[in-house]
C-alpha cells in the first residue's frame, strides 16, 4: 500500500466517526421545544396557530434558551394532528403556505 492509500483509508474510517461524535455532542447541548403549531400562536385572528405566528415568536423562544424546534406534521390532512396526510407535498392551509414554511 502506498502512503496515499493509507491516508485515504484512514479518512474513510475516521471522518464519519469524528463527525458522529461531534454531532452527538452537539445534540446533547440542544434545547428542543416541541410545538403544536395549531395552538401555539395565531397571526391572523382565525383562532388557529400558524407558521407566521410561530415566526413572530422565534425571538421569544430564543430568549427562553430554545435552540431547536420540533414541529408536528403540517401536511394537508383530514385529521386534527395531521399525521395521516392526504398529500405529503402540501402544507395544511390553516398553517399557511410553503413560502411561509420556508421563511
Amino acid at each position: 500500500m502506498t502512503k496515499h492509500t493509507l491516508v485515504t483509508i484512514f479518512l474513510l474510517l475516521a471522518v464519519p466517526a469524528l463527525r458522529a461524535q461531534k454531532t452527538k455532542a452537539h445534540y446533547n447541548s440542544e434545547i428542543i421545544y416541541h410545538v403544536c403549531q395549531r395552538s401555539f400562536y395565531d397571526s391572523n385572528g382565525d383562532l388557529q396557530g400558524d407558521l407566521k405566528g410561530l415566526q413572530q415568536k422565534l425571538g421569544y423562544l430564543q430568549n427562553l434558551g430554545i435552540t431547536a424546534i420540533l414541529l408536528l406534521p403540517m401536511y394537508d390532512a383530514d385529521c386534527y394532528h395531521n399525521y395521516f396526510a392526504n398529500d405529503f407535498e402540501k402544507i395544511d392551509q390553516e398553517f399557511g403556505t410553503m413560502e411561509d414554511y420556508i421563511a
